[in-house]
């Protein structure tokens, strides 16, 4: 069997002796011999006096080797300080890290090492011939990284190292932003990403969320073959009602907006996490977040979360591990508790043109910025997008503006006369049912010859989509999900909001017809539309009128999938399955055969927003019904009154024509109920009377 840890300093460390001392009480013999891969991180690394210092993995190898000193779980057991007493007889900073002299002897030859051109990895290595640890330690990554923290002091802004924080501060003073410099350009360590994919079982133990675990995540590949593995995860909360079992994890949590809460910090890792181990403290906070609880023994709990059990044989088809593997087709990796999502709006983008490279000026505004991390959704404005392909029509005068948007309609679902021209819901030729097909002048200059001009849509919103993010990865070496959106208005509801049009990487819906509610009842039609969702709420950092057309949404990384996915276009109801495929006035004109083609064809005007007066309304079902394509009513005298409409036929009409005439007011009837009024028809000596009795 095969175990990969990845791990921090004192927490991972006690934990993986835990771990060897119960597995050396329960192997079987040599065929059940286990090999366990600890994977340190290094961030924590720093140079003190000119010695290069892991803490990190000597507290690692130290403790499995026997040589920890047991009380404070750090440093030498035995040690002495007389290095550091003549360090401070001579001034030399800094003082508040002291190193003891046994340490001393562990970093010199370390130092040595890698001044002689060792990689980190093989010094690693050899400093464990010596202390022979029972685990394969390897570093992270044999680049160099260092965590950083932002503060403030004396009302400045300042970065100061990880370790100045975390020893001399006692992390106190609020981080405002905890920075691991040189993360993005460092690999994993030769042996790392195999480890992780070839294990039996990958293990978090109670190691720091944000400076342990996460800066090991944070090195590129990592997280990714956390994904990829067919293992089973399993981690141990660092959190047990609501504070960290050591250290000061809370303070780190909190610089990055996280709550220390056990499911919180599940939540970080949430796109890859199979089982998750918190104690009975924490129970009800774990259920309520992923809605199924175990018992696991010694007072901890189980929590089992999306998957279908904690540490489910995953090589099995059907198992959790192997729906992961299917995000592809547009369902969720797994079901994941979601605690915070964070908006950011990406700022410092310039006004786009035709041809520009927008991914390029993305990727450019976050290296500024807001740096992007594997798991990003980036939130863009088609506007942007249409910008760069150079969507541009002429929209000086109305008939242009009314061109533009003819030549983008598929059909039409309604129309509307206003004070400013005709309106129109109409189905696009980009997918979209949309106002206007989606021909916009807000936000757009002028041409080069000052002309105004509108933007239409994107033609391919999803092959948008796709290449800007086949682009924003070749240049930014990460993982990401892309979003197109759009402002729709929404039936039923006033105002607008953002939706997705275009979708790449990300998964678009997550039907959960067939799962329990709180109440354990199957749930029969529920489709959450997780596009449109994640769309309207980055709308809340990049505005309408603010300039910033990108918005990075974190937090939602499970949703991040491997392919490009089927896009937003999977969103889009099929016409034939619409109940609400016309406006009601278009529906009643179409069941008099006249849909809105035949409307505009037969030079009738559409309704309009206001509807007049009572004789408007009826004057209108008067000329709609007249125009269907019905047999006709010759000789008929039709006569608007203001409280009724009468047919009459002229005398010696034949017998026929009494007929067409009760046609003819039924097709009233129907026309005047797109006007919100309703007829009462009644025979009223050689004609038909219709009153209006009310509204539909």
């Amino acid at each position: 069997m095969h175990i990969t840890a990845l791990a921090g300093g004192i927490g991972g460390a006690r934990f993986l002796r835990g771990l060897i001392h119960h597995l050396a009480t329960r192997e079987a013999g040599p065929d059940a011999a286990t090999e366990i891969t600890v994977i340190g991180n290094t961030a924590d690394d720093v140079t003190l006096h000119g010695l290069r210092v892991c803490p990190d993995l000597d507290t690692v190898m130290y403790t499995l080797g026997g040589g920890i000193h047991e009380e404070q779980g750090w440093g030498r057991e035995g040690e002495t300080f007389g290095v550091a007493a003549e360090l401070a007889a001579y001034g030399a900073q800094p003082q508040w890290f002291t190193l003891g002299d046994r340490d001393i002897a562990t970093h010199i030859q370390r130092t040595r090492m890698l001044g002689a051109g060792m990689t980190l990895s093989a010094a690693t290595a050899a400093l464990c011939e010596r202390w022979q640890p029972g685990v394969r330690l390897l570093p992270m990554s044999d680049d160099r990284v260092e965590t950083h923290v932002v503060i403030e002091r004396d009302g400045a802004r300042e970065a100061i190292h990880f370790q100045e924080w975390w020893v001399r501060l006692h992390a106190a003073v609020p981080a405002q932003q905890i920075l691991a410099v040189g993360i993005e350009q460092a690999k994993p360590a030769p042996g790392v990403v195999e480890a992780i994919e070839s294990a039996d079982v990958v293990l978090l133990p109670p190691s720091n969320p944000v400076v342990s675990i996460g800066t090991i995540l944070g090195v590129p590949g990592i997280r990714e073959a956390m994904r990829r593995t067919t293992a089973p995860v399993v981690g141990v909360s660092p959190i047990v009602g609501g504070a960290p079992v050591r250290g000061m994890a809370d303070a780190c949590l909190t610089a990055i907006g996280v709550p220390t809460t056990a499911a919180a910090v599940a939540g970080l890792y949430a796109d890859f996490l199979d089982g998750w181990l918190v104690d009975d403290r924490d129970g009800d906070d774990s259920e309520d977040s992923a809605g199924q609880r175990g018992r696991g023994r010694h007072g901890l709990a189980g929590w089992r979360g999306p998957a279908d059990t904690a540490v489910a044989d995953d090589r099995h088809p059907g198992s959790s591990r192997d729906r992961r593997r299917r995000t592809g087709s547009g369902a969720p990796a797994r079901r994941c508790p979601v605690n915070r999502v964070e908006l950011v709006a990406l700022t410092g983008l310039p006004e786009v043109g035709p041809g520009d490279d927008l991914a390029e000026l993305i990727a450019n505004a976050s290296r500024d910025g807001v740096r992007l991390t594997d798991g990003d959704i980036l939130a863009v404005s088609s506007k942007v997008v249409a910008k760069t392909e150079n969507r541009y029509a002429p929209g000086e005068s109305t008939d242009q503006r009314t061109a533009a948007v003819a030549a983008e309609t598929v059909r039409v679902v309604a129309s509307r006369t206003t004070p400013r021209g005709t309106a129109q819901i109409v189905e696009s030729r980009s997918g979209p049912v949309l106002a206007a097909a989606g021909v916009d002048a807000s936000n757009v200059p002028p041409g080069p010859d000052g002309a105004a001009r509108v933007l239409l849509l994107p033609a391919d919103p999803d092959a948008v989509a796709r290449q800007l993010r086949a682009r924003l990865t070749a240049l930014t070496g990460r993982r990401l999900g892309v979003l197109l959106t759009d402002t729709l208005g929404r039936p039923w509801r006033t105002g607008q909001a953002d939706t997705a049009i275009g979708a790449a990487g990300v998964c678009p819906a997550e039907d959960l017809s067939g799962h329990p509610d709180t109440q354990g009842r199957a749930m029969e039609v529920t489709l959450r539309a997780l596009a449109d969702e994640i769309a309207a709420a980055a709308d809340l950092v990049k505005g309408k009128t603010d300039g910033v057309p990108v918005a990075v949404v974190r937090g939602l990384a499970h949703l991040v999938t491997e392919d490009d996915g089927p896009g937003a276009a999977s969103l889009l109801r099929p016409a034939g399955e619409d109940w609400f495929r016309y406006g009601h006035a278009e529906a009643a004109r179409a069941a008099l055969g006249l849909t809105p083609e035949l409307v505009t064809a037969a030079g009738l005007a559409p309704q309009p927003v206001s509807a007049g007066t009572l004789t408007e309304r009826l004057q209108r079902a008067v000329t709609i019904a007249r125009a269907a394509p019905a047999p006709g009513c010759p000789g008929a005298l039709v006569t608007i009154e203001p409280d009724a409409v009468r047919l009459n036929l002229p005398p010696g009409a034949p017998g026929p024509a009494l007929f067409a005439l009760g046609a003819l007011a039924q097709r009233i009837l129907v026309a005047a109920w797109a006007e919100d009024v309703l007829l009462t028809l009644e025979a009223d000596g050689d004609g038909i009377a219709l009153t209006p009795s009310g509204r539909p």
